[in-house]
């Protein structure tokens, strides 16, 4: 939606920058009187309306280092789940129940929370998300391998 706006205003003000250069000419016609010799106006510039946020190839920055992969990437990717994770407890108890992880947004969780909440005592640690977690890893692995 962003892309569109912004290609409107850019048309209206070209339309208006059109508009006014037209009012300027035909006003410079008419002083100028039947021989003027007025210079048309200057065609112009329109920005080229570019997707955000915007950064020029000059100054975009490589990065420093190849992105993480493998176990590398299981283990940030822990890290960011446990930094979520300990958002969301609210009461700082070190489990999590359903409605505190439906309000931090922790949609996997809630919609999974029966299967990792396996003793059904209405809260999930770290520790049992994690090793759902690691439970579907193997599982998906197993399937993956035995189509192969």
């Amino acid at each position: 939606m962003k892309p569109i706006l912004t290609l409107l205003l850019a048309c209206a003000a070209q339309a208006a920058l059109a508009a006014a250069a037209l009012a300027g000419s035909t006003a410079a016609g008419q002083s100028a009187g039947a021989g003027g010799d007025a210079a048309p106006p200057a065609p112009a510039s329109v920005p080229v309306p570019r997707p955000e946020p915007y950064v020029p190839p000059a100054l975009r920055k490589a990065p420093s280092a190849p992105p993480a992969a493998g176990a590398q990437l299981r283990q940030q990717a822990m890290q960011k789940l446990r930094q979520r994770f300990e958002e969301a407890d609210l009461d700082a108890s070190g489990s999590l129940t359903r409605e505190e992880a439906r309000r931090a947004g922790l949609g996997f969780v809630d919609q999974h929370f029966d299967q990792i909440d396996s003793a059904q005592r209405g809260k999930i640690s770290f520790d049992e998300l994690s090793a759902f977690l690691h439970q579907r890893h193997k599982e998906a692995m197993a399937r993956q391998s035995a189509k192969q």
